[in-house]
């Protein structure tokens, strides 16, 4: 969103169109932020942090408008740089300044592509914490096979729990869904897990077409369902440049097209590249269920559920209060 408020003209429309925004709140920044972010942050026993910064060449001059719009919505941080004079400094400035707001938790955002040529860095960050809401002993975590996209791999520590959780077996996208709420209940954990016999690229392509809230507004209580989920730690990296212009924003690629001048004053500046760097950890680590958080008991005296993500799965992490998803991706077994 704050690319798109120093967007203008069919830059600002392939942007926006692009995001899936309904267009009622276009250009009302506080909309925008009340649909994404909120009450996210009022649960103490969460921690959610959101950073967001422009790094300028000097002797650019920021529109006013702009510079209000990324203090005031979006607490952003614009600083002028000398990209000409010394990249690599530069680069190392806005990633220091980054892991400081983090708190060391992100780091080196800013990679790579930063040269005597760059104009202007829009680097955004997002952190959130949680424990989980019921007990995941260690002790239940062992060694299991993962059936990967090119076959079993290696055995990998798969978590175990059980209890009464939301769950939903979808048959129009061949998926079980299962939700494994953190801490506090405003923000939920959701797995989605092919069938057997059914692939993840299957999984995707369904879910491109029919959304992701279709398929968790299913979701009802299970007594005794049994969850076995890989403990996971992987850092990834995506160029996400391909995948923008193939959603249709295209102009803010084509340096005669880019139309940025909302944000600076003089030639339009395009886009070089969109990266986008995650970090994900499942553990083995929560705390019991306690009576301030109770999940709603479902049918008593039916079977256990199983759900065994030993196959390529996604999962997201969503604010139940504006059902938007604050993070979505995919586990391989790689």
């Amino acid at each position: 969103m704050l690319l798109h408020a120093g967007a203008r003209g069919e830059t600002a429309t392939q942007i926006f169109a692009a995001l899936g925004f309904p267009n009622e709140i276009n250009h009302k920044h506080h909309d925008a932020q009340d649909m994404l972010f909120k009450n996210i942050s009022n649960d103490s026993r969460n921690m959610f942090s959101l950073v967001k910064a422009l790094f300028l060449q000097e002797g650019l001059k920021v529109e006013p408008e702009f510079q209000n719009i990324a203090t005031q919505y979006y607490q952003a941080k614009i600083e002028m740089m000398d990209f000409s004079k010394d990249p690599k400094e530069s680069r190392e400035m806005a990633n220091k300044w980054i892991a400081t707001q983090t708190k060391s938790q992100i780091m080196n955002l800013i990679f790579k592509d930063v040269t005597i040529y760059t104009k202007f860095i829009l680097a955004s960050a997002m952190e959130f914490q949680a424990k989980w809401n019921r007990l995941i002993s260690p002790k239940y975590t062992t060694l299991k096979v993962f059936n990967g996209i090119s076959g079993p791999t290696k055995p990998i520590p798969m978590m175990t729990f059980s209890g009464n959780m939301f769950y939903f077996v979808d048959p129009l996208s061949k998926a079980q869904v299962i939700e494994v709420p953190y801490l506090g209940d405003n923000v939920g954990a959701y797995v989605i897990l092919p069938s057997a016999g059914s692939s993840i690229m299957d999984l995707e392509n369904r879910l491109a077409a029919m959304g992701t809230r279709a398929m968790l507004t299913n979701l009802s209580p299970m007594n005794n369902v049994k969850v076995i989920l890989p403990k996971l730690a992987f850092n990834l990296t995506y160029d996400l440049a391909p995948q923008l212009k193939d959603m249709g924003m295209t102009y803010m690629f084509d340096k005669n097209k880019a139309n940025f001048s909302g944000m600076v004053s003089g030639p339009w500046l395009p886009l070089d590249n969109f990266y986008h760097q995650s970090r994900t950890n499942f553990q083995d680590e929560g705390y019991l269920l306690g009576p301030d958080i109770m999940v709603p008991q479902g049918p008593l005296n039916i079977p256990p559920q199983i759900f065994e993500a030993n196959r390529p799965f996604l999962f997201c992490v969503i604010s139940k209060m504006t059902q938007v998803p604050l993070f979505i991706g995919r586990y391989m077994g790689e």
